[in-house]
Order: C-alpha cells, then structure tokens, then sequence
C-alpha cells in the first residue's frame, strides 16, 4: 500500500504582535463605545434637571451626542496632543477617509450596544409635562 506523504500547510505571514495590536484596538472600541452608549442611556433615563433637554422624546438631540461622542472616540487614533500642541500628521486622502470609516464604525458600534443591551436596561424618561399658563 502506498502512503500519501503530508502536505505542509504554509504559516502565515502575519506577525502575531500585529494580530495581538489589532484584538486589543478592538476590544478597547468595544468597551469605549458600550461606555459613551451607555453614559447617553442613563443621561435620557435620569430624572436630574441638568439632563433634560435629552430624553425619550429628543431622539436627534441622542443622535447628535451620538455623533459627538463617536467622534470624539475616533479621534484618539488619528491626532496626538502633546506639551500643548495638536499635532495633526499625516493628512491624506486616506487618513480622511479613514476616520470618517472610524466615525461611523464608532457610532453604529454604540447603537449595537444601546439596542441590544441598554434600550431595555435603562428605558428613557419620557419629556416632562410643561404645565399649561
């Protein structure tokens, strides 16, 4: 009987540092953007004054903080601020295109966490009752 000799299987060329890099990028998305979500649900659930202007009611004013929020957690892997400087490098065509990809990455990531974790952990107040003169 004739034996069929192994196939090698090729490894990858990828190094394992990047893989590491890329898992750990992800990971610290996830929890930034399941924070932002989460901080806008309890602001539209609290009954404190201050937060009033958001609630069931103010969905864009949601969608704006949202945006901001998304934004302002894309940023961080594209501007460095350093001895009080910002410092903005590298601004091509694909660094803008990037993280507008980033922007929107973050703010349907935030989404994702508000429908399927905190829509139903933290219902959002509905607008108070302006008493009529």
């Amino acid at each position: 009987m004739m034996q069929i000799p192994p196939v090698p299987i090729p490894v990858s060329n990828v190094d394992n540092s990047i893989l590491l890099t890329m898992v750990v990028q992800f990971i610290s998305q996830l929890k930034a953007n399941g924070l932002t979500s989460g901080a806008i649900q309890v602001m539209k659930s609290s009954k404190w004054p201050i937060f009033s202007w958001i609630n069931a009611d103010t969905p864009t004013a949601a969608r704006i903080l949202g945006f901001v929020a998304a934004s302002a957690t894309s940023v961080g892997m594209h501007w460095t601020y350093h001895n009080g400087t910002l410092m903005i490098t590298g601004l091509t065509l694909y660094a803008i295109i990037h993280l507008v990809f980033d922007i929107a990455q973050n703010y349907l990531m935030q989404h994702a966490w508000y429908k399927i974790i905190f829509q139903s952990m933290f219902p959002a107040s509905p607008a108070p009752v302006q008493a009529k003169p």
